[in-house]
């Protein structure tokens, strides 16, 4: 029933497609709240679409949701990252995706981090499944690798998140996982799945 209510919440999920799934669920429950919504296009530019236009990549040049942003009646926002280029090339390339999907992360209130594709498949799969578009400033990177939970929790804690990191994973079983000393970090930490941290 909280999906009809109004919500000034806002949440990024970065991760895989199981991360994706999780993020349109998510949607799903909320789909009378949102008010716009903007995904990428065949050549993988940001555009506007109604939010009840099919997207995925089940033809060769349709819409996709690997970067897309959702408002929400109540403030709220939803922005995705998944399995795009720039989730690969490091902290320039989550600063393009905050950028470009106008995000600031000091107002985020959770951020749910999945698991990573291996770096053997961004490199075979992506340059066919992900086009960038050709108007933006940062395109293919040579090395494309896969964040370190640590460093990915670092990252956020150096550009001012200060919400709640959920640690997700895929249905197959495996967790995203960080451990050690969490007392430094000026957000919460917990598993989507134990609902405990690390």
């Amino acid at each position: 029933r909280n999906g009809d209510r109004p919500t000034a919440k806002n949440v990024f999920f970065i991760g895989n497609s199981h991360t994706r799934e999780l993020a349109e669920a998510y949607l799903c429950q909320r789909h009378k709240l949102v008010d716009s919504w903007r995904v990428l296009d065949p050549d993988g530019c940001l555009q506007d679409v109604p939010y009840s236009m099919p997207v995925g990549k089940t033809a060769e040049h349709s819409y996709h949701d690997d970067l897309s942003h959702a408002t929400l009646r109540g403030g709220g926002s939803v922005y995705l990252a998944i399995s795009h280029p720039w989730t690969f090339m490091g902290r320039k390339g989550l600063a393009e995706i905050f950028g470009l999907l106008g995000m600031d992360v000091r107002q985020l209130d959770a951020v749910v981090l999945g698991e990573w594709n291996p770096e053997s498949w961004a490199h075979e799969r992506m340059p066919i499944l992900s086009p960038i578009c050709a108007s933006y400033r940062l395109q293919w990177a040579s090395e494309r690798t896969p964040w370190a939970t640590k460093d990915f929790a670092n990252f956020l804690q150096d550009v001012g998140f200060s919400g709640e990191l959920l640690l997700g994973g895929t249905f197959a079983g495996s967790r995203v996982r960080l451990g050690g000393d969490l007392s430094g970090y000026n957000f919460s930490v917990r598993s989507l799945w134990s609902g405990v941290p690390r």
